[in-house]
């Protein structure tokens, strides 16, 4: 398709302090460009315990920078993040949620939540799925929340990438949690289209 879609949200104050540049445009698309020209396994690791891998291979790389300047092009405005679709089978490891780290309820009770002061939630991977989510009272939570789907793809690895956004707000939840410069993002359970190059593009 050559259509373009850009999705508009947020106030205009946001819309003005998160506008588009052409250095996150280029910052962003080399991101993309980086995952393109190293496709194989990827590992995350932390100093709260995280060791995870996923792969790649196949996947391109995918850029959001806030404009759908191109035909066929999808994009958020105001976003700056780069990610992929990984391989559905893999996805093993740990990842450890630490004070400050957020989550999307999703739908969203409770819309985005940072893990406060003594909290952390550690979900356990095999084979591209959650397969276990340990922690505290939050962790609880979040276990209930994920089984209220009653649906085992709930769990599978969606897309996974990085913030390349340099002015985002950590008072506006909503963007800082996707695109804040640095960052890490895990989406859990959707793996499909605009470029992410899941299994059902």
């Amino acid at each position: 398709s050559k259509t373009r879609w850009l999705s508009l949200g947020g106030d205009l104050a946001h819309q003005q302090q998160f506008f588009p540049t052409a250095d996150r445009k280029d910052r962003t698309l080399r991101g993309a460009i980086l995952l393109d020209e190293h496709r194989g396994e990827c590992r995350v690791t932390s100093d709260a315990g995280s060791d995870w891998t996923c792969s790649n291979i196949g996947r391109p790389g995918h850029a959001q920078y806030g404009i759908a300047d191109v035909p066929g092009r999808w994009d958020n405005f105001g976003y700056g993040c780069v990610a992929c679709g990984p391989e559905e089978s893999i996805g093993e490891g740990t990842l450890v949620l630490q004070p400050g780290d957020i989550i999307s309820w999703n739908p969203k009770p409770r819309g985005y939540e940072a893990i406060p002061d003594g909290e952390s939630v550690t979900l356990n991977w095999e084979g591209g799925y959650v397969v276990s989510i340990e922690g505290g009272a939050l962790a609880d939570e979040y276990r209930a929340h994920m089984a209220s789907f009653g649906d085992p793809e709930s769990y599978g690895i969606g897309h996974w990438g990085w913030g390349t956004h340099e002015d985002s707000d950590p008072s506006y939840t909503g963007h800082w949690h996707h695109n804040h410069i640095g960052s890490l993002l895990y989406n859990i359970g959707i793996n499909y289209a605009h470029g992410l190059g899941g299994k059902e593009v």
